[in-house]
């Protein structure tokens, strides 16, 4: 074999280990992609961090808004791990609850804090606001209603 030939052999062989190594370092090292890293949290033989890993991808899911994603993997999850985030968050689920608590009479303060965060939920910021407005009216004396008035634009 010709020192070119062999030459050439090395310098493809050093090529392709770098690739290799670049190539891992963004699959497996790269802790910034979440996803990458709970799909391979998913891929380790420990039970419990494929289980984290799920959970994991299934927060991802549930946040982007992508609730089809996010029901595949609840078969293979326990309901008190991602229940209460699904209730409070999932769309339909906000709405239904939003309008149940607007038919109750006699809200409390804690009734509207809570259609407050229903509204945010939604995107409707003026009647979160509202919402809080009602609550400090019921309870005037709690300070951490104005704080959170505070948090919003003020309304032209």
């Amino acid at each position: 074999m010709s020192l070119k030939k062999v030459s050439l052999f090395y310098l493809g062989i050093g090529l392709l280990s770098g690739l290799i190594i670049l190539n891992s370092y963004f699959l497996y090292l790269n802790p910034s992609n979440p996803i990458l890293t709970a799909k391979r949290k998913m891929a380790s033989l420990s039970k419990g961090e494929q289980y984290i890993g799920r959970l994991q991808l299934w927060q991802i899911y549930a946040q982007a808004g992508d609730w089809a994603g996010a029901a595949k993997l609840e078969p293979q999850l326990d309901l008190s791990d991602y229940s209460y985030y699904k209730d409070s968050h999932q769309p339909e689920i906000v709405k239904k609850n939003l309008n149940q608590l607007m038919t109750k009479p006699n809200k409390t303060p804690d009734d509207w804090i809570q259609l407050s965060q229903y509204y945010l939920l939604i995107g409707n910021t003026t009647k979160a606001r509202d919402a809080l407005t009602q609550a400090q009216k019921l309870d005037p004396v709690r300070t951490d209603l104005e704080s959170l008035i505070q948090l919003f634009p003020l309304q032209p």
